[in-house]
């Protein structure tokens, strides 16, 4: 909530926002953002003039956890708004939330990709989509893909990220509900309830001082 008005108040005052903290505003921003603060993002994005304050607009947009909102800022990395640069990461930030919607539309955009990539780039990146993954229907959809697409040498990213997600949804199917009936047979003991404060007793007055008093009463027979 506290990012969110920080937002707001920064989109009257952009200079009410600090700059060590705006990329962590910006990204909180866009991983809850509705409909109006998409746009409202993507607007920041097409005006900066400075490339760093635009890739942090432009990774908040990514960063959307709204599957819908996250397709409309992976269809911004074909055009012109999103510099060739950043298409990329913006795609590895979309994954990071959306593995399997970015794994589908890398696969339906490759040709697009591809013009973007390195030559390492082209073997590893529409693979990485998956890297969050955890179903294995993916990890064998990963592997016709790599069979399909890379020569035989190609293929060690494809098959590194193919091993990874076989191991997640191995502990998602197999291990997690273990953990759940343990946790079910064995429920956490009811909270001990703290003891009661013992009251202090009153502090005993001290006993009158009878030699004080009598060395006082002699004291006086004397003056008179």
């Amino acid at each position: 909530a506290q990012a969110q008005a920080r937002f707001a108040a920064f989109q009257a005052d952009p200079t009410s926002l600090d700059v060590g903290v705006r990329k962590t505003v910006l990204n909180i921003a866009g991983a809850h953002a509705d409909a109006a603060t998409f746009a409202a993002l993507r607007g920041m994005a097409t005006k900066a003039v400075d490339p760093q304050e635009k890739r942090q607009y432009l990774a908040a947009l990514a960063a959307a956890r709204d599957p819908a909102l996250a397709q409309q800022a992976m269809l911004l990395t074909l055009g012109p708004e999103v510099p060739t640069s950043i298409a990329i990461p913006m795609m590895r930030v979309v994954a990071a939330n959306h593995p399997e919607l970015a794994w589908r539309f890398g696969q339906d955009h490759k040709a697009v990709f591809d013009a973007r990539s390195d030559p390492s780039q082209k073997l590893s990146f529409i693979p990485g989509l998956l890297r969050q993954a955890a179903d294995a229907r993916l990890a064998d959809e990963l592997h016709a893909f790599a069979a399909k697409a890379y020569a035989e040498g190609g293929r060690r990213e494809a098959d590194k990220v193919e091993t990874g997600v076989r191991f997640r949804a191995k502990v998602r199917n197999d291990r997690l509900p273990e953990v759940d009936r343990w946790l079910q047979a064995n429920p956490a003991p009811a909270p001990v309830a703290a003891p009661a404060a013992a009251k202090k007793a009153p502090a005993a007055r001290p006993a009158p001082a009878h030699g004080a008093k009598a060395a006082a009463g002699k004291s006086k027979a004397r003056r008179r």
